[in-house]
């Protein structure tokens, strides 16, 4: 009833989830609304939401909902709280990779201040699906990572997709918002690994620099 509420005045929710559990409630909730007022395109998303299962990857695409992840978070979880809690389930925490081909809209946070606000510490989880920065630190599911393009989507273009500001900004190009970060190396050509330790050169918004590292 809450979220038919929320649906039928024209608000966009973000139902905040943990497990496969919740998920599933959430997507219910989300299909209730619709079923009872149609015509309502508000892109609804799943905040959070780390720990699915198969049928629940399958009604998130079916019902269209976005999900607003913070990859982040699985650093900060760590090996011992995904496999402590989740045992062999963990074959589907942070499902990334099996998401996205299903055709899911993904875009990522950072949860700040629990985790990070540097999105290319999410964008190297996001490539990389390890639980540390270091060399030898554990994959988890290595099928699940995306690729570098996939990655910068998930933290431009589908960021503003999700807010319904993608006519404004999250690409380059004409007509758009100039916000640009210009970075130290280019991120399509080192290694994954490495990722995160791309610095900012500079920042511009809406065309004005606002960050020059040089000074």
């Amino acid at each position: 009833q809450l979220m038919l509420k929320v649906h039928s005045n024209n608000w966009q929710a973000g139902l905040i989830c943990h497990g496969d559990r919740g998920i599933m409630r959430g997507l219910d909730a989300v299909a209730y609304a619709r079923k009872q007022a149609p015509n309502h395109d508000l892109r609804h998303r799943l905040e959070h939401a780390y720990l699915w299962n198969p049928e629940a990857m399958d009604r998130m695409a079916e019902l269209g909902v976005i999900w607003n992840t913070q990859p982040v978070l699985m650093e900060i979880v760590g090996r011992e709280g995904v496999y402590n809690q989740w045992g062999d389930r963990a074959r589907f925490a942070f499902p990334f990779r099996s998401l996205t081909k299903r055709g899911v809209i993904i875009s990522g946070g950072s949860d700040w201040p629990v985790g990070l606000y540097n999105p290319l510490i999410g964008i190297d989880i996001l490539v990389n699906h390890r639980f540390g920065p270091e060399e030898n630190s554990e994959v988890l599911n290595s099928e699940e990572g995306l690729s570098v393009l996939q990655a910068l989507r998930v933290y431009t273009y589908n960021g503003a997709y999700t807010a319904f500001e993608e006519d404004e900004k999250g690409s380059l190009e004409e007509g758009k918002l100039a916000d640009m970060a210009v970075l130290s190396d280019d991120i399509l050509s080192v290694s994954a690994t490495k990722i995160r330790e791309i610095k900012i050169d500079q920042t511009y918004v809406d065309g004005r620099l606002v960050f020059d590292r040089a000074n």
